[in-house]
């Protein structure tokens, strides 16, 4: 049985967030290398005062941010791509194996927030959040259409 795709992973996206903490300790590593220093002088360097503490702090704050917050929903992309909510025209399929009925269905609202994306599908088992951060944006009229009302204007 075919499956219709309601939300369609922004795949390069999702490959650039996994891959953009570790570009960036390769680059510091090298500019280390280039000054004639090994990554095990690192903290000897910190300590003299020769790379000063406070910028290392920021960059490892950031590096830490990102992975927390761009990691999960970048796996999720991956993993569960290229389509990451589906349909079988029975049942709704969202991501980590969780389904609902389409028919249980009351209503589909997108939020946008500066760093965030959330899909909320109501239904008779309760509201549910979907985080769409890497998500094509040409899916969000196609998840509202999911809504009893859009169906039925259809």
């Amino acid at each position: 049985m075919t499956r219709s795709c309601y939300a369609t992973a922004d795949t390069p996206r999702a490959i650039v967030a996994l891959a953009a903490p570790f570009v960036f300790m390769i680059a510091f590593l090298l500019a280390l290398t280039a000054r004639g220093y090994s990554a095990t002088d690192y903290p000897a360097l910190i300590a003299t005062g020769d790379l000063p503490w406070f910028p290392q702090v920021v960059g490892w704050f950031c590096v830490c941010v990102w992975i927390v917050r761009y990691f999960p929903p970048a796996r999720t992309a991956l993993w569960d791509g290229p389509c990451i909510i589906s349909s079988d025209g029975q049942d709704l399929f969202l991501p980590n194996d969780h389904k609902i009925s389409l028919a249980s269905i009351r209503a589909v609202t997108i939020q946008r927030g500066g760093l965030r994306k959330v899909a909320y599908i109501d239904s008779d088992q309760g509201r549910i959040a979907v985080k769409l951060l890497f998500v094509r944006p040409s899916s969000d009229p196609l998840l509202r259409s999911l809504a009893p009302a859009a169906m039925a204007s259809t």
